[in-house]
């Protein structure tokens, strides 16, 4: 539950930003995001599997940052989440 507060934190900070920034920063900002978005796709399909954990320290970002984007690619139909580790 505190993941998901911190994500919804999150998300609401960066469209207040968005609000400010120039149109050129948001279309920066939406290509950043699609190139990372490629990498995490390019892992998975090497390695078959990856702890968010993994993906994070490979891509330099924060695992709040892999899960919030994992789930974009979830939700657009990119990437299937077939299995779970406890």
């Amino acid at each position: 539950m505190q993941m998901c507060e911190q994500m919804t934190g999150t998300v609401v900070e960066v469209g207040r930003l968005a609000g400010f920034a120039s149109p050129e920063l948001r279309g920066l900002f939406d290509e950043w995001l699609k190139a990372l978005e490629s990498e995490i796709i390019e892992v998975l399909k090497e390695k078959g599997s990856c702890l968010p954990a993994d993906l994070a320290a490979q891509l330099k970002l924060s695992e709040e940052s892999v899960f919030f984007l994992i789930g974009k690619l979830v939700r657009e139909g990119r990437l299937k989440i077939t299995g779970v580790t406890l």
